[in-house]
């Protein structure tokens, strides 16, 4: 029934005309079937990804905190067992490295006997859905944004971050910087150096809000401003960012595996503070955490920034 079911060709035709990634996998959790939408969202064609486990390297869902569901909790696993219907928010693998936040449903496939022969994962990408509720919209054309990673440039971002100061709003604002590039320039050339700047990029751009801005500030330079965030709230978006940045990675022509990690310095804004004076305080709490072995978010408590 399942082969019937992936080489019929009025159904293929139908779930190839849906917008959203469609797969399909067997009691092994082999791909059987793979959608023209799952190919633009991942950037995995259906001829690579063809008869592979969803988990070898494809997908590698995480959740909101990190945890690679492939290996622990892995809800398409868990409906082959049960056959219940789930839906979860998760985090999957794109080709080029960089992590996309997507939406996944997932349903039983049984046979005439009712005996539960595969699963339909059904995958929505979330982070267009925030594009369209993009509350800066209208500015969009008169921004002017990095050619490599295709981020706001930084007088973008510090003008945007001077508004909101001005206008006494709360703000968050996360300093970030990638850990020893320099070492990934010298060992995979600046071609991989550059692509690993997109994947960060990238990461970053699809784990904040619509109405958060993240600029490259400059070389392996990252800023994000956050307004409108709780203090736990912006704890647990730099945790994330940091954790997912160190998810990602990018497969290159040898064989090998380029990751990296991030350093992030983390405060809010305090009452009538200028801009200069919020980013010079997340870059010392930044600093902090590379002092403190890298990879880690650095927090300013309120009472320490007084």
């Amino acid at each position: 029934m399942l082969n019937k079911i992936t080489s019929d060709n009025c159904c293929g035709s139908i779930l190839d005309s849906l917008f959203d990634g469609v797969y399909i996998v067997d009691r092994e959790r082999r791909i059987e079937y793979w959608n023209h939408s799952a190919e633009k969202i991942t950037g995995y064609s259906a001829e690579e990804v063809a008869g592979r486990p969803c988990w070898d390297n494809i997908l590698r869902h995480i959740d909101m905190d990190g945890r690679s569901l492939c290996t622990e909790g892995c809800p398409l696993h868990q409906t082959l067992k049960d056959g219940k219907l789930r839906q979860s928010m998760v985090f999957l693998h794109h080709k080029n490295g960089f992590r996309v936040p997507v939406m996944i449903k997932i349903s039983p496939i049984r046979d005439d006997e009712g005996e539960i022969i595969g699963a339909i994962e059904i995958f929505t990408s979330s982070h267009e859905n925030r594009e369209l509720q993009d509350e800066i919209f209208e500015l969009r054309e008169e921004i002017r944004h990095d050619k490599l990673t295709g981020l706001y440039h930084r007088d973008h971002t510090f003008n945007a971050l001077k508004r909101i100061l001005d206008a006494e709003e709360p703000c968050g604002i996360l300093f970030i910087d990638l850990d020893d590039f320099k070492k990934v320039n010298d060992r995979y050339g600046h071609d991989a150096g550059d692509k690993a700047l997109v994947m960060a990029a990238e990461t970053m751009a699809r784990a904040v809000r619509g109405t958060d801005l993240v600029s490259r500030w400059g070389g392996e330079e990252f800023v994000a401003v956050l307004p409108a965030l709780s203090l736990i709230a912006l704890k647990r978006l730099a945790e994330r960012i940091r954790i997912l940045i160190a998810s990602a990675w990018l497969d290159l022509p040898d064989g090998d595996k380029l990751q990296v990690t991030a350093s992030i310095g983390v405060c809010m804004s305090r009452t009538g503070e200028t801009a200069s004076n919020l980013i010079s305080r997340a870059d010392m709490m930044m600093y902090n955490a590379k002092a403190r072995g890298k990879n880690r978010v650095i927090f300013q408590e309120p009472q320490d920034s007084k």
